[in-house]
């Protein structure tokens, strides 16, 4: 079933390869378009991808997008909360608060079927 195919590539990668990871992410996120806590799952774990410096805009902004987005389903992350604050933590110390705080409000406002395609549109 796609679904559960789509909820398997998700998963947590090992950190070695993340070119496959994206690429299990990307296609994870394509089948479970509908499934939203499963795409909630998918947006994190995305946003873990691009915790790079050049990145880290936009992982603000999926993090955003991401606690908005469980707030309105109430639902747990698959992050705990502990790991998703360490992300956010690592986020807000790499950016000038303004733009974290401007990265984030615009994730927040983003509902997540949105915040899914910023996320896929990033090459």
């Amino acid at each position: 079933m796609p679904v559960e195919r789509g909820a398997l590539l998700l998963k947590p990668w090992d950190g070695r390869d993340l070119a496959q990871a994206e690429r299990h992410l990307r296609e994870g996120l394509g089948v479970l378009h509908g499934h939203r806590v499963q795409m909630l799952d998918g947006l994190c774990y995305f946003a873990e991808l691009r915790a790079e410096p050049e990145r880290w805009p936009l992982a603000a902004r999926l993090l955003g997008a991401a606690d908005g987005s469980r707030e309105e389903l109430g639902t747990a992350l698959s992050l705990s909360p502990e790991e998703f604050e360490t992300l956010a933590s690592r986020a807000r110390a790499c950016l000038e608060p303004a733009e974290f705080a401007a990265a984030w409000n615009v994730g927040r406002a983003t509902t997540l079927e949105q915040a899914v395609e910023d996320a896929l549109a990033v090459a």
